[in-house]
């Protein structure tokens, strides 16, 4: 008797993302590996502000995706919720969840309740800076960081928060900077400093 071949759904945010790319290419080593099928459909984001991007204007059309993965069979469904809804509410997220019904879904760079999931440790990188910055001498840490409502940001920033605390440095408002992860923050570098 021949043994079920696996066929999973690989939902992206975007191809042209250096970080999307390397999930993607981790999880087709994945898929060789344990020789199940994959297919991917590479959206790009939900609630995405187009307004300063020009070239955004039309990657709804790419959200359209979505439909056609959630009315595959899929066995399985690996989607990078985190990235491809890191404007979206919590509520948004479940909905774009549940358009794939009872077909067991992997959350990946997000924690949805209800969903199995994969994501950073935020914390313990950014300790780690602001103690060797202090360790070096240094007192004005600032930290650049992205839109309150990225859970991975938002982590990163109470980690900086918590750090700062630790070190016996007060926290100032202006030695932070929220700007546009995805790369539209008119050149600036997304870095701790």
């Amino acid at each position: 008797m021949r043994k079920k071949r696996f066929h999973i759904a690989f939902v992206e945010a975007n191809g042209m993302d250096k970080f999307s790319n390397q999930i993607v290419k981790g999880a087709m080593a994945v898929a060789e590996k344990y020789d199940v099928d994959m297919t991917i459909f590479p959206v790009k984001y939900v609630n995405h502000d187009i307004r300063q991007d020009v070239d955004a204007l039309f990657e709804y059309q790419y959200n359209s995706l979505l439909s056609l993965a959630a009315s595959g069979k899929f066995d399985y469904i690996v989607i990078s919720i985190g990235s491809i809804g890191y404007a979206c509410s919590l509520d948004k997220k479940i909905q774009i969840l549940q358009m794939f019904g009872d077909t067991p879904i992997l959350c990946v760079c997000d924690e949805v309740l209800g969903y199995d999931f994969v994501r950073y440790e935020n914390a313990v990188g950014i300790g780690e800076a602001v103690d060797y910055l202090v360790k070096s001498g240094r007192k004005n840490i600032c930290m650049m960081g992205g839109d309150s409502n990225n859970v991975d940001c938002e982590e990163r920033y109470m980690a900086y928060r918590a750090a700062l605390e630790r070190n016996q440095i007060p926290f100032e408002e202006r030695f932070v900077k929220r700007c546009d992860l995805a790369g539209r923050n008119d050149g600036e570098t997304d870095v701790l400093l």
